[in-house]
């Protein structure tokens, strides 16, 4: 198989958001690009160039109507809430068809497969006294490190992959200690999330793959959205935008060196193309 070049998983997973962009309007579900994504769609109309993922969040109730109700003809919703061999606590729109995802962190077990995907997280409730929500954050990132720990432990060792990297996993797997199911981590994530959204609050976060810390924020954040370019298409965003990408990145239009242009993914193994040698 032949691993996608980057500008092949942006082609590809650029259609993956094209078919999320036109269910979601037909459907009336909110969602809007965050993180990565939304700095792209702000500093560079598109892509940030050297990124290799998009991500999306929707609002809570949006996110479940979504994950309920979308069909594709050519894509799979696959979250932990419809498998339990996902390993992880959010949600991701996968190709099936053109691609295949071998990576050294798995997100699922062999029982299920994947390829290009495009996450979807959450936007939910959160403490509105800070300490709390600082408290709630730090037990899912300690909960999150658990889990990449018993992810790696069960990574395979593709012969797609280079030598070094193969013997790197072989390594893990006869000496991890830990044996515990990062599915089941996932899953107490989830509820721990769901069970502190229930506590009527004006603030909200991401908190299924905690990543920034600072990243707290009013709903009223959130409230309206604008459709703006990316790339040959166009993408929702939060009209609050420079708020959220400052409170994240601080000086979000300045790049950062160009030794820390790197596609993530590369981190981790990559896609392939299941038909192409």
């Amino acid at each position: 198989m032949k691993r996608f070049t980057l500008e092949e998983t942006h082609a590809l997973s650029l259609e993956i958001l094209k078919d999320i962009h036109r269910f979601c309007k037909e459907n009336g579900i909110r969602y809007f690009a965050f993180y990565g994504t939304l700095l792209g769609a702000v500093r560079h109309k598109g892509f940030i160039p050297w990124d290799d993922d998009i991500d999306l969040m929707m609002p809570r109730e949006d996110y479940e109507r979504f994950r309920a109700i979308y069909k594709s003809d050519k894509y799979r919703f696959i979250s932990r809430e419809n498998s339990d061999q996902v390993y992880v606590a959010f949600g991701r729109v996968v190709d099936m068809a053109s691609s295949r995802c071998l990576i050294n962190l798995p997100w699922h077990s062999d029982k299920e497969e994947s390829g290009m995907f495009v996450d979807i997280f959450t936007l939910d409730s959160v403490p509105d006294d800070i300490q709390s929500y600082y408290n709630l954050y730090d037990i899912l990132d300690e909960m999150r490190d658990r889990q990449i720990k018993a992810r790696r432990r069960l990574a395979k060792p593709y012969p797609e992959l280079g030598l070094k990297e193969r013997l790197k996993i072989v390594r893990r797997r006869l000496f991890h200690k830990s044996r515990v199911n990062p599915a089941d981590i996932a899953k107490q994530m989830q509820d721990l999330v769901a069970l502190t959204a229930q506590i009527p609050s004006v603030h909200a976060a991401q908190m299924t793959l905690p990543v920034f810390r600072k990243a707290y924020f009013l709903k009223s954040d959130f409230e309206k959205l604008i459709e703006v370019p990316f790339e040959d298409t166009t993408i929702m965003i939060p009209a609050e935008y420079d708020k959220l990408l400052t409170a994240i990145y601080g000086d979000y239009m300045t790049p950062p060196p160009v030794e820390k242009r790197k596609p993530e993914l590369d981190d981790f193994g990559g896609i392939y193309w299941k038909s192409r040698s």
